[in-house]
């Protein structure tokens, strides 16, 4: 059964260094707000999210990084809560451990994930992201393991390119399949104006006992952001990690 899947997402975000005068301050934050309209099965619906992340430099090698996000699906409000605690040993390389809750105001049901992330600044235009976990899902205590990757790349200093891919394996009696989210993403930034128009393309869908064919994504949206720095977007101490959603597809998908 087709299913198309159309997402325009209207964002808005902020990423300001801010250097705190003693040796715990805020280093960069970001918010965001995005709709996406999404037809599932012939029914449309609409995701609404607002994202905030804040990343607190501990000392010259070490920081944390805190995830808040509200995403509504069809199956109910998901709200996310997540945790970064990171090392920076050299300028090339940001590794750490992450952890995150999410809980469903319409539904009974929440998950816990636990993993390990990295990034790596490849060269001057480019930086790799990276992480795997684990997590469970309540209330029927469905296990599952993810991992992800992302490429990004400063075509330009108004142009980056991002492509990533996210699976999740889950083996239940409930659900069993292998979900998969790959996305590729532009964002051109509007010269010396904090605004930048992202584009997407990507598919998602299920593999395994519970198949769900490929369904297409497009998205649209724009940003505003303060403190970018061109030209220098691919060094780690300039990026957050992403927060990260390892049953993104399951629920768009509507498999819950």
């Amino acid at each position: 059964m087709k299913r198309t899947v159309f997402a325009l997402a209207a964002v808005v975000a902020a990423n300001q260094p801010v250097f705190a005068q003693s040796n715990l301050g805020m280093t960069m934050f970001d918010a965001t707000l995005s709709q996406s309209q999404v037809e599932v099965s012939g029914e449309k619906q609409k995701i609404n999210q607002i994202e905030g992340r804040a990343d607190f430099r501990i000392s010259e090698h070490h920081g944390v990084q805190f995830d808040l996000a509200y995403t509504g699906y069809n199956a109910g409000d998901l709200g996310h809560l997540g945790g970064h605690i990171y090392m920076v040993p050299q300028e090339d390389w940001k590794y750490g451990v992450f952890g995150s809750f999410s809980d469903f105001n319409d539904y009974e049901g929440n998950t816990v994930a636990l993993g390990f992330e990295a990034l790596h600044q490849v060269s001057d235009t480019i930086a790799i992201e990276g992480r795997f976990g684990l997590g469970m899902a309540n209330p029927d205590n469905m296990d599952f393991i993810f991992a992800s990757g992302a490429t990004h790349w400063n075509a330009s200093d108004n142009l980056q390119m991002s492509v990533g891919l996210s699976v999740t394996d889950i083996d239940e009696l409930a659900f069993q399949g292998l979900t998969y989210d790959l996305g590729l993403t532009a964002t051109w930034h509007l010269g010396a104006a904090p605004l930048a128009v992202t584009a997407g393309v990507g598919i998602m869908g299920v593999r395994g006992r519970d198949q769900v064919d490929p369904e297409p994504v497009l998205s649209l949206g724009l940003s505003y952001q303060f403190g970018d720095v061109p030209g220098k977007r691919a060094e780690v101490r300039n990026r957050m990690f992403t927060r990260h959603d390892p049953l993104r597809a399951f629920a768009t998908l509507n498999q819950f």
